[in-house]
């Protein structure tokens, strides 16, 4: 069984991760008026593929949109109703590989890389996080059960 400590900085990166993903798709909500979803408004030129937005450069792909921003990036893949937090063991380890490196320091040293996956499984087992049941879009993505932050709390 993985370490708690190991786990809960785990539930953290993922928390992080989601909100980071959400704080970028607003930022790009609000630059246009509609009220579409982003992957639709882009789909429907209301958005261009790429550009820089208040200090953050996005690029549209497939099911998703990618972010480059002061201190790292993120990939983000839309899931039902254009969520936008959901996410996976890749998009995880892309989104610590390019954190700024005092933070990718602290997550490393607790993180061990060859547990991800046993860490990220035992979170699922405890409920942590979920999968939707399959829809076909972005039906690799996971959730997380709350959008309360893990710190303080232990698992």
């Amino acid at each position: 069984m993985p370490l708690a400590a190991t786990i809960n900085t785990l539930h953290q990166l993922i928390y992080d991760y989601t909100q980071c993903a959400k704080y970028m798709c607003d930022t790009l909500k609000s630059t246009y008026t509609e009220k579409e979803e982003l992957l639709r408004a882009y789909r429907l030129k209301l958005l261009p593929k790429s550009a820089e937005v208040e200090g953050l450069y996005y690029n549209f792909h497939g099911m998703g949109c990618y972010f480059e921003f002061e201190g790292g990036t993120i990939d983000v893949d839309f899931g039902p109703d254009g969520r936008c937090d959901g996410f996976d063991e890749y998009r995880l380890k892309s989104y610590l590989r390019d954190m700024t490196s005092e933070k990718q320091a602290y997550f490393n040293s607790i993180i061990d890389p060859k547990a991800f996956q046993q860490e990220f499984i035992y979170l699922r087992r405890l409920g942590v996080i979920y999968k939707l049941p399959e829809n076909g879009i972005s039906s690799h993505l996971y959730y997380l059960q709350s959008n309360e932050s893990p710190a303080g709390r232990s698992l």
